[in-house]
């Protein structure tokens, strides 16, 4: 395989299309009229491989071949885990008493719209974290809603069973287990059926969970890649590396929109810049005459209040829930800081950032141009975003 064939270009593009790389770059086997590599060593993530090669043993035809694997150290026996707000003590008339005995002075005296953003994140943060503290949960595998108590039960008793006839090779092991066995089979697809009838006919009138039992079903049309596995083509070369695929997605993104405005042809005099001025020249619009007026305190409550507790968090980790319940107590200092916004045309740096998450659209997912972006938007800018 050191000539070039149609087997060679054939193993090549399998390579390139799951992200291969080759580490065997010496013949393997060697004989009077060919020199072949036959054997070989396909790795994803070539830095973690500290030397790879063929050893020369007579022991057959073909060369020993090796690689060696950095050593890291991984801690083992410990689960996924992920942090949220804990909710066990967290009472809403103290958590708002507690944002009412707060000095807000400090951000409402402030003339810096980012230093008052901080500060108001500052103490609210510490208020939170006293009523709703961060902790870790564990993520558990979820069992399947059918899974009754008597057939995990039973589940065990099977697995005991066999368990024991491997060591013991009892005849009367075996056959409990196969009667086990098949009743585990019957009473299972029959809570699973019955699971699905029943559910179905609860929701035929609302389409929305009538869907999300037919997705757990398994009649789902599209499969979600999460974003963690997502292999792009860069450079003709497909990568998986994380942080490559995620600067790749950025630089598409944020560029994406010039490069479609470049393809447009160049604008007629119709919709040029002295047009459009005209346009609203005759129809007396002075320039410079659009303006923002101040947010009252009652408009800030209103959009407080009516804010979904279900949203999801922003990089700014203020939850929707929490801030929907202290609504009465951190209204003012909310209020000052948009004003000072609107007064200074400045917006806080912290709330112009946004998680991107890629949604897959259509095609090959390979390709980052079959990608859209979906931005998770801190819940204080949507507010800000409906105030004006």
């Amino acid at each position: 395989m050191l000539k070039k064939s149609t087997l060679l270009s054939a193993l090549c593009n399998f390579q390139r299309m799951f992200g291969f790389n080759q580490l065997i770059a010496e013949p393997t086997r060697v004989c009077t009229q060919s020199r072949s590599i036959l054997d070989l060593v396909l790795v994803t993530e070539t830095d973690k491989i500290s030397q790879s090669g063929v050893i020369d043993v007579g022991i057959s035809d073909h060369m020993m071949i090796y690689c060696t694997r950095k050593v890291t150290k991984h801690i083992f026996n410990k689960h996924n885990t992920v942090q949220t707000r804990s909710t066990k003590s967290y009472n809403s008339t103290n958590f708002v008493s507690s944002l009412n005995e707060v000095d807000w002075s400090a951000v409402i005296n402030c003339t810096n719209t980012d230093d008052a953003w901080f500060k108001f994140k500052e103490n609210f943060m510490n208020v939170l974290d006293k009523h709703a503290p961060l902790k870790e949960i564990r993520i558990k595998q979820r069992s399947k809603p059918w899974m009754t108590s008597e057939l995990i039960g039973l589940i065990k008793q099977r697995d005991k069973y066999i368990s024991s006839f491997k060591q013991t090779n009892k005849q009367t092991d075996h056959d409990q287990y196969l009667v086990l066995r098949n009743k585990v089979r019957y009473m299972k697809d029959k809570a699973k059926s019955f699971y699905f009838v029943n559910t179905i006919n609860q929701n035929r009138n609302q389409p929305k969970k009538l869907w999300s039992i037919l997705n757990d079903l398994g009649t789902k049309s599209k499969c979600k890649t999460k974003c963690s596995r997502i292999g792009l083509l860069i450079n003709n070369v497909l990568c998986f590396d994380k942080s490559k695929v995620a600067d790749h997605f950025n630089t598409f993104f944020t560029t994406v929109a010039d490069s479609l405005v470049a393809k447009l042809p160049l604008p007629s005099g119709r919709f040029g810049i002295a047009h459009i001025t005209n346009f609203y020249r005759t129809r007396n619009v002075a320039e410079n005459s659009f303006g923002l007026s101040m947010v009252s305190e009652e408009h800030m409550y209103e959009i407080l209040k009516s804010v979904s507790p279900h949203k999801a968090t922003g990089l700014d980790h203020l939850p929707a829930k929490f801030l929907k319940d202290g609504a009465s107590a951190i209204v003012v200092p909310l209020t000052h800081i948009i004003n000072l916004s609107i007064s200074t045309g400045v917006i806080p740096d912290d709330l112009k950032m946004a998680r991107v998450v890629p949604i897959h659209k259509k095609d090959s997912k390979n390709v980052a141009r079959n990608y859209r972006p979906v931005s998770i938007l801190s819940t204080v800018s949507k507010i800000f975003e409906r105030c004006l």
